[in-house]
């Protein structure tokens, strides 16, 4: 939504095509601060969709995310880069917004990666990873480092800190997360909920049975972002995987705790005074995980930073 603002006339004449999970092409509208918008919906599962739409644009803009990377997915890496190729080889301006680039570690994405930065006409990255591996690329826009996208919402979301509040708890699959679940056994199944920010893909079943965790304890992220709400529960602190559940965390005031080796994160929770446990640095136990939920400690350092950094 944030880089539909920034091309408010293409909204104003209907020429916008969003990527979708839809079958086929469909005609709709989008309400962007209280106005609605007539958009196209492009299956973004349709190559030959996604070429028609390509011709009748003229930018080509790449919300805030990290959507080159292949650790999840060499393929999807494969994908935004056809479009970035095809884009340019028709001419068509190419934007890059709150993008954060990697983990990039194929041999082909490797070598395809510099050039498709070489295409790309606005730059803008979250992180000062991602801005310093731009600074590594010969010929290539200088990179502008923003803060991730999302903080752009920071003023829609009401402070959700509750000191009587239980922890919310939000996992990824990744080598390290049995780990963090062992860890976290011990735990009383009432002291946190589950948010889940992409269904069926951050909660298995049998992470829900290892941790005795009811479904009415799950929370759906996605439609607590869509809806622009704070917290249904209350919380005192978030324990998280996540990159954009620490960023809603920080968001809503509630203090988070990162547990992550990716550099994004890291950096996210520097930025707020937020403590971190790598585990591929750390050894994972409880003894360390509740070590680190000192909530009102961290929460007076949120509030400090989150003032200097979102300029609330």
């Amino acid at each position: 939504m944030q880089t539909l603002r920034r091309h408010i006339s293409l909204l104003s004449s209907g020429k916008l095509n969003i990527l979708y999970r839809c079958k086929q092409t469909t005609k709709g509208y989008i309400v962007l601060d209280g106005v609605s918008y007539s958009v196209t919906f492009v299956p973004r599962k349709s190559f030959f969709s996604i070429f028609s739409a390509l011709f009748r644009v003229k930018k080509i803009c790449f919300g805030g995310g990290g959507l080159f990377q292949d650790k999840t997915s060499t393929f999807s890496f494969l994908y935004y880069s056809m479009i970035v190729c095809v884009g340019k080889l028709m001419r068509r301006q190419i934007n890059f917004y709150g993008q954060g680039f990697g983990p990039i570690t194929g041999r082909l994405s490797t070598s395809v990666f510099p050039l498709i930065l070489k295409q790309v006409d606005t730059l803008e990255v979250r992180d000062d990873a991602s801005a310093a591996y731009c600074k590594t690329i010969n010929n290539i826009v200088p990179p502008d480092l923003k803060m991730d996208m999302s903080f752009e919402r920071a003023d829609k979301f009401n402070d959700s800190y509750n000191e009587n509040g239980v922890v919310g708890l939000s996992l990824k699959e990744d080598t390290f997360t049995p780990s963090v679940l062992d860890s976290l056994n011990s735990f009383s199944t009432s002291e946190w909920v589950f948010i889940e920010a992409h269904r069926q893909v951050d909660f298995r079943k049998d992470w829900q049975r290892q941790l005795s965790i009811s479904n009415d304890r799950l929370l759906d992220f996605t439609y607590i972002l869509t809806n622009e709400l704070s917290s249904p529960v209350p919380l005192s602190m978030i324990i998280s995987m996540r990159f954009h559940v620490c960023a809603w965390a920080a968001m809503t005031g509630i203090p988070f705790l990162a547990i992550s080796d990716d550099p994004k994160l890291t950096q996210l929770a520097e930025q707020f005074g937020q403590p971190l446990i790598n585990p591929r640095e750390n050894i994972m136990s409880e003894a360390e995980i509740r070590n680190k939920l000192q909530h009102k400690k961290y929460r007076s350092r949120l509030i400090e930073k989150r003032e200097a950094c979102l300029c609330l």
